[in-house]
């Protein structure tokens, strides 16, 4: 007995071995793909990236991460119990295999068979014919940085990048940026993701510092270039924009900046409005050079008002980097809104010809204002007037929306950042939208550090479209191109089930364009207590046979979201095809935690012909409560068989899948089940029963939690939970919550939380005593414990340095007989240090001009009130109310305070810390 052939099949998936041997069964191949596999397949790839010297460089010669073969194929129903196997006479015959993972065109195969791959078969090495028809799918790319901002010095893009084929944690192997007035480029490589500070939110992704020094002012555009490890590069191109460009739907667009270095081309100019105590009369000399010279002066009395004024100012801006003159110009006019209510943008009639052709017209809360997010309330009004403006940056004030939408069509393109959307009194469901569509190919709105809730619109893609919701708060579903670090929030004015996440239209078909509803981005959300969908998946196409509804490279990476029994849905989390033309191609569904409901990979169309081809999925990492799939075999009342729905079978046998957690607690669960689930992969033993007892999440409370089932759980594994240490390759080096990652790390969006110890030499960051003094050895501990040191000495020294960086602190260990022995001083928001004299214990002050932080330290006690929280990649100082005493011999002691867990990222590094 004897191979003759192996041969990838046109699918990339199949391996087709041909040899001489007798009638087979199942239970001949024992190909244990998790242990010592039995058939390996080794393939060289064809095209790719690697880096070299800080930047990608071609390697078409890489040896990709070794396939092996999980399991041999059966036939198709009705024969679904029948070993797919061939006999062509003369005692050959052809075994199929599936792989898993996808072999792509013009790549070189090897497999080597291992003794007893099948019963009797010995040892071999094959070279086997690639007859792969398959190329590798595209990286995908958004910019989680809104468009078009003005920008006066050196800035940071983000970008979130997702591959098929990760290495390690690295999506991918390089990110090229380049940023372009028209006539001159800079480029800036990227080896490695970073932490983005631009909106509070700590995001971990392939960001860069531009720096267009040398560049013309006006609208310049960045570029991006992802390199994968395997397949073809993507760009967004390289020549320069136009003014509305960048809000084009597809993913490969640049991004427009409005790039001002002397802060000439658009000045500031200010104008304040006071309902009680403006004019309704225009005028140029409403518009002021700061916002507290405007306050002082001459105000308007309306939105509208301030605008015609800024018309009357008659500022111009000259001809740009390929972009024509702008007059009447309004880009970068600031409104600052007085305390209080406005109806409205007014009624005032606003001259045409006023112009924001490259930047935004701001609309703000009073700036001296303690709270103005809180203390200006702007609403709509009926008779939106038409301001001229064409893009407007709200920010730091509330919106109550119902009833009239804010501004009328024309007044296309809004951003809101830091601004609370709600309805107004008595309209908490009233669904009219405040912002219009907009025109075709484009996106209108993009929101930051916004709240929407207690209404019935909601960051909705069916009139104003989104292209980037990031690090916001919604009670209703989001829908955006790029969702990303946002959380459903609770809101009693929601009675009815929703849904958290989607591209435009709901998974519904021709809502947008084909460009919107691919590369749609779900990234590091959270939704608890939720009681519909997790998630919608963006669709494009004719919706049925012959043209099904496409959704392509869809991600949805490190997202949490936690079914509750509240209101009794019993939808799945997310579907497609579920009695629905729907198909998936090149999907990444990566490091998601997706708790108390199933979530349906494959179903059943309208029909019993139709073959529904899902491929390209990259499913790994998660966790599921029941992951379900229907196909050839499946039998309803309605349709009966199927026989023909056989091109979702790379699903059904686990190609593309690794690192997964199924915890099986549905009652259905034994149901609709993967052939294979793919590699490193963790299955419940005991099926259907609800309960925390084999997933062990530190709190659980979904719908099958066996306990609390009314949300707000805690979904990081504890000790041995089947989660721990099964993911290898995926896209981040970071969990939803920001938490470092190991080499190897938990399935699902959270890892778990581990105790860190503060230790001198190798550790990430550590504590040393100087000289005979005994310093702090304490604990970063998990959020139950406590946090302890204990003085061994009179003196307490402290061995690092702190080094001041502008507004923030970064700790650092220095020499080991150098001991802290100066002052912590507050100063405009930052920290300075004053060094003291070498040698001495810490006997300095941590005084703030503002803040009740105080301690002095000396032979006998040592009292601070204040804590070092750690934030991404930066240590910080805040206050506490009370004081914790650590005396000499003993522990540290809390007065009169709880508890509670911080976390952040020292040096690059995740850690958390309890403050007192």
């Amino acid at each position: 007995m004897a191979i003759v052939s192996a041969t990838v099949e046109g699918n990339g998936w199949v391996l087709a071995v041909r040899g001489v041997w007798g009638a087979s069964a199942f239970a001949d191949f024992v190909l244990e793909p998790d242990a010592a596999a039995r058939v390996a397949v080794s393939v060289t790839q064809a095209a790719g990236f690697d880096r070299v010297a800080g930047q990608a460089v071609a390697n078409n010669a890489r040896a990709r991460v070794a396939m092996v073969a999980v399991k041999p194929l059966r036939r198709a129903f009705p024969n679904a119990g029948q070993l797919d196997e061939v006999n062509h006479g003369g005692g050959e015959r052809t075994v199929r295999l599936a792989l898993s993972n996808r072999v792509h065109g013009g790549e070189s195969v090897s497999v080597a068979f291992a003794a007893g791959w099948r019963t009797g078969e010995g040892a071999a090495v094959v070279a086997a014919v690639n007859g792969s028809t398959r190329t590798a799918a595209l990286p995908v790319m958004r910019w989680a940085t809104p468009a078009y901002q003005r920008q006066t010095g050196p800035f940071r893009v983000d970008l979130l990048v997702a591959s098929h084929y990760p290495i390690a944690a690295d999506a991918v192997a390089a990110v090229r940026f380049q940023v372009t007035d028209g006539t001159t480029v800079l480029t800036q490589w990227v080896t490695a993701t970073s932490v983005s500070g631009d909106v509070g939110d700590g995001l971990r992704c392939w960001g860069a510092v531009i720096n267009p020094a040398g560049l013309n002012a006006g609208v310049v555009t960045v570029h991006a270039t992802v390199f994968p490890w395997i397949g073809a590069s993507r760009s967004t191109g390289a020549a320069q924009g136009t003014a509305t460009s960048g809000f084009g739907t597809a993913a490969v667009v640049g991004l427009g900046v409005a790039w001002d270095p002397a802060g000439t081309r658009y000045p500031e100019a200010h104008v304040f409005v006071d309902p009680a105590g403006g004019s309704a009369t225009a005028s140029a000399g409403m518009v002021y050079a700061s916002a507290a010279a405007a306050k002082a002066g001459s105000k308007a009395a309306s939105i509208s008002v301030a605008v015609q004024a800024l018309y009357l100012a008659n500022r111009s801006a000259a001809a740009a980097n390929g972009l024509s003159a702008i007059t009447r110009m309004a880009d970068n006019g600031v409104i600052s809104l007085a305390a209080g209510n406005h109806a409205g943008l007014g009624s005032q009639s606003v001259t045409s010809g006023l112009m924001t052709a490259e930047c935004a017209l701001v609309i703000q809360g009073d700036p001296s204002l303690a709270d103005a997010r809180a203390q200006v309330v702007l609403a709509t009004a009926a008779g939106a007037p038409a301001i001229r403006s064409t893009r407007h940056l709200l920010r730091n004030l509330t919106l109550e929306v119902g009833t009239n939408t804010l501004a009328a069509a024309a007044q296309r393109y809004w951003h809101l950042d830091n601004v609370t959307v709600r309805g107004k009194a008595g309209q908490a469901t009233n669904g009219v939208a405040p912002f219009l569509a907009p025109n075709a190919g484009e996106w209108n709105l993009s929101a930051t550090r916004t709240r929407w809730w207690q209404t019935g619109s909601s960051f909705l893609g069916s009139n104003g479209r989104f292209g980037l919701v990031r690090n916001c708060e919604h009670a209703r579903m989001a829908e955006a191109l790029c969702l990303v670090g946002n959380s459903q929030i609770a809101d009693a004015s929601v009675t009815v089930v929703v849904n958290a996440w989607g591209g435009w239209g709901n998974q519904s078909v021709g809502n947008g364009d084909a460009a919107s509803q691919a590369d749609v981005v779900i990234w590091g959300n959270r939704a608890m207590a939720l009681t519909g969908r997790a998630i919608l998946w963006p669709m494009w196409g004719g919706g049925n046979a012959a043209d099904p509804g496409r959704c392509v490279r869809g991600v949805a990476v490190n997202n949490v979201a936690e079914r509750v029994s509240t209101l009794g849905s019993g939808e799945p989390l997310w579907s497609l095809g579920e009695d629905a033309y729907e198909i998936g191609v090149d999907l990444i569904v990566e490091g998601n935690s997706f708790a108390g409901e199933r979530c349906n990979f494959h179903n059943d169309p309208n029909d019993t012909v139709t073959n529904l081809a899902h491929l390209g999925w990259r499913v790994a990492n998660n966790v599921f409560d029941w992951a379900a799939t229907k196909h050839d075999d499946f039998v309803d009342g309605t349709h009966g068989a199927r026989p023909a729905l056989t091109g979702a079978w790379e699903l059904l046998y686990g190609v593309g899948f690794e690192g997964n957690v199924h915890l099986l607690r549905h009652g259905s669960a034994a149901n609709f089940g993967f052939e294979s689930d793919g590699l490193r992969s963790a299955r419940n033993p005991v099926v259907g029963q609800p309960g925390n007892g084999w997933a062990r999440f530190a709190n659980d409370r979904c719908k099958l939690s066996g306990g609390a089932t009314t949300g707000g759980g805690d979904y990081r594994p504890t000790a041995g939970a089947p989660m721990l240490a099964r993911a290898t390759r995926g896209q981040l080096a970071v969990d939803a919550s920001g938490r470092e990652r190991a080499a190897s790390w938990a399935a699902g969006a959270l890892e778990a939380d581990v105790a860190v110890v503060l230790a001198p030499a190798g550790a990430v960051s550590a504590t040393r005593a100087g000289g005979p003094a005994l310093g702090w050895r304490g604990v970063l501990a998990a959020g139950s414990a406590r946090s302890g040191g204990r003085a061994g000495a009179a003196l307490l020294g402290w061995s690092g340095g702190v080094s001041p960086l502008p507004g923030w602190q970064a700790v650092r260990g220095d020499g080991a007989g150098l001991v802290w022995a100066g002052a912590l001083l507050a100063r405009a928001g930052g920290l300075a240090t004053v060094s003291g004299e070498a040698g001495l214990a810490w006997a300095g002050v941590l005084a703030g001009e503002a803040a009740a932080q105080a301690g002095r330290g000396d032979a006998g006690a040592l009292a601070w009130r204040g804590v070092l929280v750690a934030l991404p990649g930066m240590m910080r100082l805040v206050s506490a109310e009370a004081g914790v005493a650590a005396v000499a011999g003993g522990p540290l002691r809390a007065a009169a305070r709880r508890q509670r867990r911080v976390t952040g990222d020292v040096r690059g590094r995740r850690a958390e810390a309890i403050e007192i």
